[in-house]
């Protein structure tokens, strides 16, 4: 019986082909740790978004539709769609596990996991932070006077940059990292 491939889909949003270096595109552009990704795996040199917007390209990929079909066009106003058909369920029937940690698909409600075996939703983008496990973490390693997530200024869609004001372990990224380690 031939293996199949595992397989990981780490999805960053409005990134350029220009912006990451293995591409070479441009100068002083330092990207080691997905660098590391495409020379250890694959590296797209040509893919193109149906809407590269945050919400309606996630949900593209989530339901395998246009958004047309699915309806989201803007990072506004997030549809149910009470779907029996994700990527999730179709690579379940196939033999595999999936999981979802971290940043959602911006689905609704929050706690349907579209079919994700695993699903531990932490987004910093979450309105609803009482049953974000995310926040939940957070508030238990932090204090109200540190600021909470955003403490430190920018937001997690700010075009402003500045030091992580928390230690490592309580970004959203360093927080998603060790979960999906710990659950795969």
């Amino acid at each position: 019986m031939q293996k199949r491939p595992n397989f990981i889909v780490i999805h960053t949003d409005q990134q350029r082909a220009d912006c990451v270096g293995i591409n070479g595109h441009r100068k002083g552009v330092y990207t080691p740790y997905i660098d590391s990704i495409g020379y250890q795996g694959a590296n797209f040199t040509s893919a193109y978004a149906s809407c590269p917007l945050c919400m309606p390209q996630r949900l593209s990929l989530l339901t395998g539709q246009l958004p047309r079909h699915h309806g989201l066009f803007s990072n506004t106003g997030i549809p149910y769609l009470p779907l029996e058909t994700t990527l999730p369920v179709e690579m379940r029937k196939g033999g595999y596990q999936t999981a979802l940690v971290g940043r959602t698909m911006h689905t609704y409600p929050f706690n349907m996991s579209y079919g994700f075996e695993t699903y531990l939703p932490g987004d910093p983008s979450n309105e609803n932070k009482e049953k974000d496990a995310f926040f939940t973490y957070l508030n238990s390693r932090s204090s109200h006077e540190d600021g909470g997530y955003y403490g430190g200024g920018p937001h997690n869609n700010s075009r402003a940059a500045a030091p992580y004001h928390l230690p490592d372990d309580c970004h959203q990224t360093k927080w998603a990292t060790n979960r999906a380690l710990g659950n795969l």
